[in-house]
């Protein structure tokens, strides 16, 4: 992904987003390049089996057995994330369908809400027809009981496993690229066909590529507020910018611009904030006005702090807030682009 804008005349760099993202200015551009996706899911995954289900409908949980809607004891789905292709996730399904169709396993990421653009199988041991051959893939961002109904998840691929051509046993298949977006903390995974005539569905591995949230985990995970009682609790802090969680973002980077001067915790505000701007493009300008509100202020002040002491010139980030404070100030004076005439009109002037 490309995104240029003329408002800079520096040249500064730096990366963030666990290496996965870069960020430069120069000859007076803005050029932000996120290079080759990530494995996002890990060894610590904790997925629940499902079968007789399918896309946007309600999860039926698949439990512990050796019948109609079971997995054995020793097959289950966190078996698929272990990273050891000996062993296998297995479930029966029922033949209401076919044995093993409409079977699948959902599970919120360890790393926290992440853009998934990928994903890839591996074979079992044995009965090459338990295979599976296509699937669906869904993202979610609602918790806890919400990921049980169908109207929670949203359909983001529907195709092939990569496991066309029979790889072997203990094999990996071919990664399944596919076009998404929208970043998601929980995934559902349905399988829809199968290689052959068999009692059930099985795979050794599953693995989701794409790339995390801008901010790192570790840097975005808690903020300490203080309730009425004078306790301090903890606030998960999630990536989407819909209302509920504007407020939680203004106190978090309100926090990070006043507290800190760690540039590995500055930096990845900064490239988020300057994503931010891309307003109908990537974020809706409606749910980002508050954040903006809230944070130019900050950035004045910043740069009134910053801009006579003796490392000015050498402050990569005081350029950088130089250019996000002017063009924060414009999209909140120009509001968001209403049509594709408009839209046109806006790049002809520019």
């Amino acid at each position: 992904m490309l995104l240029y804008d003329k408002y800079c005349k520096t040249k500064i760099g730096y990366q963030c987003m666990q290496q996965t993202l870069k960020v430069q200015l120069r000859m007076g551009y803005i050029h932000v390049e996120i290079s080759a996706p990530i494995l996002l899911t890990s060894t610590n995954e904790t997925p629940y089996g499902i079968y007789e289900t399918i896309a946007s409908g309600d999860s039926n949980p698949s439990t512990s057995g050796m019948g109609s809607g079971n997995y054995p004891p020793n097959e289950n789905p966190s078996n698929a994330f272990d990273s050891n292709v000996t062993t296998k996730y297995l479930n029966f399904g029922t033949d209401e369908v076919e044995w093993g169709l409409n079977t699948g396993l959902y599970l919120t990421l360890q790393r926290g809400t992440s853009i998934a653009m990928g994903l890839r199988f591996s074979t079992a041991n044995d009965f090459p027809n338990r295979d599976p051959l296509f699937v669906t893939l869904e993202g979610s961002n609602q918790s806890n009981a919400s990921l049980n109904l169908g109207s929670s998840w949203t359909l983001i691929y529907s195709g092939s496993s990569g496991l066309a051509t029979d790889p072997g046993r203990y094999s990996w298949g071919e990664i399944q690229w596919f076009s998404n977006s929208i970043p998601y903390a929980s995934y559902r995974l349905l399988i829809t066909q199968k290689r052959g005539s068999e009692n059930s569905v099985q795979y050794s591995g599953f693995q989701l590529y794409g790339y995390p949230r801008l901010v790192p985990q570790l840097h975005l995970k808690i903020i300490q507020n203080t309730t009425t009682n004078g306790l301090e609790s903890s606030v998960p802090v999630t990536c989407t910018t819909s209302i509920t969680t504007s407020s939680v973002i203004v106190e978090y980077v309100t926090h990070i611009l006043s507290k800190c001067n760690d540039n590995d915790i500055l930096n990845p505000i900064m490239v988020g904030l300057g994503l931010m701007t891309q307003t109908e493009e990537f974020y809706n300008s409606d749910s980002i006005q508050s954040i903006f509100t809230a944070v130019l202020p900050l950035l004045a002040e910043y740069i009134i702090q910053n801009r006579n002491t003796e490392q000015h010139t050498d402050n990569s980030n005081l350029h950088y807030v130089y250019w996000l404070l002017c063009k924060m100030t414009g999209v909140m004076i120009a509001g968001p682009q209403q049509n594709s005439l408009e839209m046109e009109h806006t790049e002809k002037a520019c």
